[in-house]
């Protein structure tokens, strides 16, 4: 028999006479038996505490599964935050981009408008020159239409000067046609100061409408950028719900702003 790492010899003993021989024949057979014995080797361990230990080595083995996809599957989420934080910054560059072009195009309209309104006011300065002007012979002639009053001393004056009645006539003519003209002058003169007031009212009116409007719009447009950027902050604390709704806040409000600069610009073009 051999069991672990002994040996265990067995000696039998038999007689060679016949009247031992069923003895002997028993002794050769249970030696035979005991030879052909071969020993199991069993742990001295309970079934419980063996199924216990394989339930804690299954445990182990799933908590560390669990550990490698969490790790996985972290990796994978902040891939996906780190590319949605990228397309958010470019689609905010684009968003500030956009507002710088509008802000240039607003500081383009109000040079515009300032060089009109300088235009406007040499026009206007040239104008009153010419209604000085005008007045001026418009006084002339009424102080030659009540000269009209006394066409037979014109008469009698021209006569003296040595001119003949006929001419004198020609003369009186041409003078009536001249205070006429003068007559119209001066209320194309009275016409052309009320456009030249109203035009410089609207002008000056939509300088002043632009001029306090561009401030309000710079300004919230500033406060739309400082939220811009306290909301990539906030998403960066994992609140994705609420990185949604402030980015669509501030895409109405943008949107918004660009519709009012846009009307300024068509109000004003």
């Amino acid at each position: 028999m051999n069991a672990c790492n002994s040996r265990t010899v067995m000696i039998a003993c038999i007689s060679p006479s016949d009247r031992d021989f069923m003895e002997t024949l028993n002794t050769l057979m249970y030696a035979n038996r005991a030879r052909n014995i071969q020993n199991k080797v069993i742990v001295n361990q309970d079934k419980s505490s063996r199924t216990i230990l394989m339930l804690r080595q299954e445990i182990q083995q799933l908590q560390m599964q669990l550990l490698e996809y969490k790790q996985v599957k972290l990796i994978n989420k902040m891939k996906e935050e780190a590319n949605k934080h990228h397309e958010q910054e470019l689609k905010r560059n684009r968003e500030i981009a956009q507002l710088r072009k509008e802000s240039r195009r607003a500081e383009n309209l109000i040079r515009s408008l300032e060089t009109k309104n300088r235009v406007k006011d040499v026009v206007l300065k040239r104008k009153q020159e010419e209604v000085s002007a005008l007045r001026k012979a418009a006084r002339t002639s009424k102080m030659s239409s009540k000269a009209a009053g006394r066409p037979t001393e014109l008469v009698k004056s021209v006569t003296a000067l040595g001119a003949s009645p006929k001419v004198a006539k020609q003369k009186w003519q041409l003078l009536e046609k001249n205070i006429s003209d003068n007559t119209f002058n001066r209320q194309s003169i009275v016409s052309l100061e009320r456009e030249l007031v109203s035009s410089s009212g609207v002008v000056n009116s939509n300088v002043n409408s632009i001029s306090t409007q561009l401030p309000i719009l710079e300004s919230q447009i500033t406060e739309i950028k400082l939220n811009y950027d306290g909301t990539l902050l906030y998403a960066a604390t994992g609140d994705k719900v609420k990185i949604i709704d402030l980015r669509n806040d501030n895409t109405v409000k943008i949107w918004r702003l660009s519709n009012r600069v846009d009307c300024v610009f068509n109000e004003n073009s």
